[in-house]
């Protein structure tokens, strides 16, 4: 339920569509930017996304830990869902597995833009390998441990723009 919330949201839509666009009008260069290159090989397509893309990614994280731990708080829900009969840590849990699995929607998202740009610029040897190892992977175990953080620090300060705050410092 928090993850179709967050996924069919307008402002994950919105952000999503300016991170891929400004990531093709940067993907259209990298022919020019490697002189002794003149294809889009896979680690420098890598090296484009990882620079593009970070800015993005670190509002998403921020944006929607915010957003994840106080869903119930702001719509008064809080006191019911701490009477229910779960773990304590499991609704954390399930915000982080959430958080994880819209950083894997960015990557592989990130990862297609990489992969058709090489395949518009005539480059087939695509190497779904070397993404993940190099990109994806070394990515959510970054952008994991920001998730972290930054939900510890929404569930710590018991004030939501403090939270914002906490963390972005």
């Amino acid at each position: 339920s928090d993850l179709r919330a967050v996924v069919t949201g307008p402002v994950f839509i919105i952000v999503m569509l300016l991170g891929v666009i400004q990531l093709f009008s940067s993907l259209s260069l990298v022919t020019d930017l490697y002189e002794p290159v003149p294809y889009p090989v896979t680690y420098n397509i890598i090296d484009l996304i990882e620079g593009n893309l970070f800015l993005y990614v670190i509002i998403i994280v921020t944006i929607y830990s915010g957003v994840l731990v106080w869903r119930e708080r702001d719509a008064g829900m809080n006191d019911i869902h701490d009477a229910l009969p779960l773990p304590t840590g499991l609704g954390l849990l399930a915000r982080f597995a959430t958080m994880m699995v819209l950083l894997s929607i960015v990557m592989l998202l990130s990862t297609a833009a990489g992969m058709i740009t090489q395949l518009l610029n005539g480059w087939t040897d695509l190497q779904p390998q070397v993404y993940l190892l190099f990109l994806i992977v070394p990515a959510l175990v970054t952008f994991g441990f920001l998730s972290m953080l930054a939900l510890c620090a929404h569930t710590l300060v018991n004030n939501k723009y403090l939270g914002f705050f906490v963390f972005i410092l």
